[in-house]
């Protein structure tokens, strides 16, 4: 039986999907993405996240409670901490 803990690579691509499977189970609006990422970054380990973004823990998580004032470039900065990108595709 192989107990061996999961890939970094592995782990991240799990994150992912499942940020992509909360996206698509119900109609995104901003707060949706919002809580979404905000549910990664902690999974993540949200100091780290934070301290990647130019922001201290504490201004992340007021920014992240305060989603309707969230700038783009905020979201962006996250995405970008996780290694990730924005992808737009038609429907």
């Amino acid at each position: 039986m192989n107990t061996a803990s999961p890939t970094t690579q592995e782990a991240e691509s799990a994150i992912a999907d499942e940020l992509n499977a909360r996206l698509h189970a119900h109609p995104v609006d901003g707060d949706c993405l919002v809580a979404a990422l905000l549910l990664m970054a902690e999974q993540r380990g949200i100091s780290g996240v934070a301290r990647s973004c130019g922001m201290s823990n504490g201004t992340f998580r007021r920014q992240f409670r305060n989603a309707r004032g969230l700038p783009l470039s905020t979201v962006l900065r996250v995405l970008q901490s996780l290694g990730w990108q924005l992808q737009v595709q038609v429907r």
